[in-house]
């Protein structure tokens, strides 16, 4: 054999044919960051939808309580606060609807109207006679949950001519 073609040979064995040690070890390592950065991010946004979840399931039963009691006394025949925690409504049908609170819990008729598990209710409905041909009720309800408190309140517009009769105490 020729001689260049010997050192031909041995230059193949020795040239560059893969990654060093270091060079892999790099890129496990910038790997390992964007992965972990990656899952930080998706945890992160997975915590504050769930947050959001929470705080819009809230509002929604604050309204939905205020809804309930306004579209009702609308409809209403006599309204009466038995006590501080109950009040009843009487419907056209001679029906008689009862809101009571107990527990941080709002029930229509026993039935849970909102309220449930860590979340606290309270509602109020206060009368007043304003000049003209209506009669204005109040309506607040107030949620707690885990420190938040979520508030809404509405109005139920009952005309003067009506037959709605309002005995609070």
């Amino acid at each position: 054999m020729n001689r260049p073609a010997i050192v031909a040979i041995l230059k193949l064995d020795t040239e560059d044919a893969g990654f060093t040690i270091t060079e892999i070890l790099v890129t496990i390592t910038a790997g390992s960051l964007v992965i972990g950065f990656a899952l930080s991010l998706f945890l992160f946004t997975g915590k504050l939808v769930s947050r959001w979840q929470k705080e819009t399931e809230l509002k929604d039963q604050v309204r939905g309580v205020v809804v309930t009691v306004v579209r009702d006394l609308d409809r209403s025949l006599q309204a009466q606060s038995a006590d501080d925690s109950t009040w009843v409504v009487t419907l056209p049908s001679g029906k008689e609807v009862i809101y009571r609170t107990s527990a941080g819990t709002v029930y229509r008729n026993d039935v849970v109207l909102a309220g449930e598990k860590e979340v606290s209710f309270r509602f109020a409905v206060t009368a007043f006679s304003s000049s003209g041909s209506t009669r204005e009720f109040h309506v607040q309800a107030q949620g707690t949950r885990g420190g938040r408190t979520e508030r809404a309140s509405g109005t139920a517009f009952i005309p003067a001519s009506s037959k709605l009769r309002f005995t609070g105490r």
